[in-house]
């Protein structure tokens, strides 16, 4: 999921465009509109583009550079943009298939990847420009 990947803010993946979902060389990319407005490239690894990439295979909207990457359906009708309420719904849905009766939130997974990321050695610096916080000490606290 992109809130673990990305360090994603929930609200972050319902803004994403199909446009949003490129590849630098071999390197997939997301192109995430984080708080303030501003634009963080954020490489994800390669599973998680497949999962993309397979999804936009069948997508009726794969080939609207515009649309909405992730789509709700309203009415039966998709097109429209998930919201956050959707997106914490389904991975509450999510994390219960995977570990059974548990409370999740969608900003466990920042979290948890900004803990991971300095387990595997990621400097500060790093998670901050992945994450998009303004300072450094805001990462400090994990």
């Amino acid at each position: 999921m992109s809130l673990f990947y990305a360090g994603a803010r929930v609200s972050e993946p319902t803004n994403l465009r199909v446009r949003d979902f490129t590849y630098d060389a071999e390197f997939p990319i997301l192109h995430l509109t984080i708080k303030g407005g501003k634009t963080n490239m954020v490489a994800i690894i390669l599973e998680y583009a497949a999962a993309i990439r397979a999804y936009l295979d069948v997508a009726p909207h794969r080939d609207d550079a515009d649309a909405y990457l992730f789509q709700a359906c309203i009415n039966g009708k998709p097109g429209h943009p998930m919201d956050r309420s959707t997106l914490a719904h389904l991975f509450q849905w999510y994390a219960e298939k995977a570990a059974g009766h548990v409370r999740a939130f969608p900003h466990m997974s920042r979290a948890t990847m900004n803990t991971a990321a300095y387990e595997a050695g990621a400097t500060g610096e790093d998670i901050q420009r992945t994450v998009g916080h303004s300072s450094i000490t805001t990462n400090r606290r994990v």
